[in-house]
């Protein structure tokens, strides 16, 4: 129990840094009300994919968690509003994990939200707003250079099978492993 009340007092520790330097890439929020005060719209173009996504969410880490599925469709839609970003599926399991870490540690909403924010803004700005997916397509490229090297036998094995490298990669750096 010790490592999740020292795990919640970092995380707001972080945030507290981040909200005091005024982070330039991600808006932060003090507060959980804000969220629930902003009005979300749950007719965007993107509401309805995200509505999908999240109910195939960390399904079998959520049983006992009743408002996952609404509070994640809210943080995401406001994420994507805020950000005046499309949603882009990798996006709710980012967030899943991140937010089953509230079922072991007083993480509060708006403080989920942060951390979502600014991993995102610091590690993944180029994949997530990009609408082009130059920035994947760059990474995709770059996997299938590191097979040709370090694993050919596999690489030739999978071009056999046709499997190609866009089946697996997509899914690993969109969801940062996290699926």
């Amino acid at each position: 129990m010790e490592s999740s009340s020292s795990f919640s007092s970092y995380i707001s520790k972080c945030n507290s840094i981040f909200i005091h330097e005024k982070y330039s890439l991600a808006m932060l929020i003090n507060d959980s009300s804000f969220i629930s005060k902003h009005k979300i719209s749950f007719n965007t173009n993107y509401s309805q994919i995200i509505r999908t996504d999240v109910k195939r969410t960390r399904v079998l880490d959520r049983k006992n968690l009743t408002d996952f599925e609404e509070e994640m469709q809210k943080l995401l839609i406001f994420y994507c509003e805020f950000n005046t970003i499309e949603y882009k599926q990798g996006l709710n399991e980012i967030m899943g994990v991140l937010y089953l870490l509230r079922s072991n540690t007083k993480i509060e909403l708006h403080e989920i939200y942060n951390v979502f924010s600014m991993f995102i803004d610091v590690f993944f700005t180029n994949y997530y707003y990009d609408k082009s997916l130059y920035a994947l397509q760059s990474s995709i490229a770059i996997v299938d250079l590191l097979f040709k090297y370090h694993e050919p036998e596999l690489l030739s094995l999978f071009n056999k099978s046709f499997v190609t490298s866009q089946m697996y990669t997509t899914n690993w750096l969109l969801t940062t492993y996290a699926k």
